[in-house]
């Protein structure tokens, strides 16, 4: 039998699986890392933390594929737009800035006001926002100097781990998009973006392709993952981009969509297009091939605190849902006209506003607790909603949703969510998205598939949940209020920063 094993470097965990030629999911695990920070503005990871749990988690899943068949091959997915400063010889200076930091507001917001904002953005797919490594290296360049100018390369999480396994500093094309740095065109570093950085091309990573090979020629990793240097690894891509590979979502008409600590929505296209409102990102999957949609930073995280809170507890795992619909599913839709803005983390799509907070309107004395959590799940799904209104707006209309995440476990909360998109909503597996995505692409480099289109034959027929009409139609109402709330109150957020 052939095996391929797909990794991802996710943001709490990092994940695995072990996939057969015929794209069957034989063996899933997880580790989570050893430490990371964070509060509402700071989120930081050591890369020797990341480091470990990938090793950890590939030697598990090689010993189970030694048990099974032939390993033809590991390819990466990684979470996108973390970054790091890495001096000559190839030791952290920092941690890891996630995606989640919030520290390059300021920076952010002065190069959105440049006219170039607008060139780079077209150029590089990435909308300019405080998650962007671009926005994080101008912060670290304003705001620590000395430490700045000891950096021999600005890196993320996956180009750490590729150069203590292989020696060479690396950045697939799809985790480059997603730095703000990269001109998804030209496939090369984007000159506007590196002036605003401050830095050259020589201190980041040698572009190359999602399928870009690599051998595993030290003893002692080798021995220690229990993989020969016949194996090749495959750089392959952002966990977005794969988490499209992994739904089976390869044609315009169909979107693939996550929620876990965040949540985010996408389709794929074989042409990216600007958005002139800057709504959307466009990242490259292959050279013909790109992923554009946009994320949220309040998925299951927002539920946590309201669970923290105002229930005295939180659900302890990604699948501990069963208190959600307990509690929130006898309420009616609507949450007796209670709306909620979840900006609980400020938000990036379709608004990128990290100032922005969370609001609940409409709150009156007959509201409980129940209602306010029916609005907070209703509230997600707005945020969702208003993003695939933006990508249908530029690419035509989405049919149907393929969903995958730690909130697939709630039937309460995919139906709620059906409802208030008005598509059928699509739940295919129950394995890591990201990781199958990897693993797919991985069995394209290793010769086991003929192209990507093949995939669609791996992927079995998912439970289908379609809208409610009634509901749809109570929810495109309380929509368009939601809509018309942030742009009531987003002058306002910043009158309020600015209080004392």
């Amino acid at each position: 039998m052939q095996l391929i094993i797909g990794i991802d470097i996710g943001t709490t965990n990092c994940k695995a699986v072990v996939m057969n030629n015929e794209g069957v999911v034989l063996y899933e695990e997880r580790t989570p890392y050893a430490d990371k920070t964070k509060d509402t503005a700071f989120t930081e990871q050591k890369a020797e933390d990341v480091l470990e749990a990938v090793l950890i988690i590939t030697s598990k899943a090689a010993a189970f594929a030694h048990t099974k068949g032939e390993l033809n091959g590991i390819c990466f997915s990684a979470a996108m737009h973390s970054i790091l400063l890495i001096d000559e010889a190839g030791n952290p200076l920092t941690n890891a800035i996630t995606w989640a930091d919030a520290r390059s507001a300021a920076q952010a917001a002065d190069l959105l006001a440049k006219p170039v904002s607008q060139l780079i953005y077209e150029r590089t797919g990435t909308p300019i926002h405080p998650m962007s490594p671009l926005c994080k290296i101008i912060w670290w360049r304003e705001t620590a100097p000395d430490l700045f100018g000891k950096a021999y390369k600005f890196i993320s999480l996956k180009e750490y781990v590729w150069f203590k396994l292989f020696g060479e500093y690396v950045i697939d094309h799809s985790i480059a998009s997603a730095t703000g740095l990269f001109d998804i065109y030209s496939f090369d570093w984007c000159s506007e973006a590196l002036a605003e950085a401050g830095i050259t091309a020589d201190q980041l990573s040698k572009p190359v392709p999602a399928l870009h090979p690599q051998y595993l020629v030290n003893e002692a990793y080798s021995r220690q993952l229990t993989i020969t240097a016949s194996v090749p690894f495959f750089a392959g891509g952002s966990d977005g981009c794969m988490a499209n590979l992994g739904s089976g979502v390869l044609e315009q008409g169909d979107a693939a969509l996550t929620i876990g600590t965040s949540g985010a929505i996408r389709t794929t296209v074989s042409k990216a297009n600007p958005d002139k409102q800057q709504r959307l990102f466009n990242y490259v999957i292959t050279d013909n091939l790109f992923i554009t949609g946009g994320p949220i930073n309040n998925g299951g995280i927002a539920l946590q605190w309201f669970a923290k809170n105002f229930l005295d507890g939180s659900f302890e795992n990604e699948t501990d849902f069963d208190w959600i619909a307990a509690i929130a599913a006898p309420v009616p839709p609507g949450a007796n006209k209670l709306i909620f803005l979840p900006y609980l983390l400020g938000e990036r799509a379709p608004i990128w506003n990290a100032g922005a907070k969370g609001v609940f309107f409409g709150l009156t004395a007959a509201h409980t607790k129940d209602h306010m959590l029916r609005a907070l799940v209703e509230g997600i799904c707005y945020s969702l909603n208003d993003v695939l209104l933006s990508i249908e707006d530029i690419y035509g209309p989405i049919e149907a949703i393929y969903a995958s995440g730690g909130f697939i476990h709630s039937a309460f909360w995919v139906q709620v969510l059906a409802d208030v998109l008005g598509k059928k909503i699509v739940i295919t597996n129950t394995a890591d998205a990201s990781a199958m995505g990897a693993a797919f692409l991985g069995m394209l480099g290793a010769g086991l598939i003929p192209d990507l289109k093949a995939i669609k034959a791996f992927i079995p027929a998912g439970k289908e949940i379609c809208a409610d009409g009634a509901n749809h139609a109570l929810y495109t109402g309380y929509f368009k209020v939601y809509k018309s709330l942030y742009a009531s109150v987003k002058e306002v957020y910043v009158e309020l920063d600015g209080l004392g």
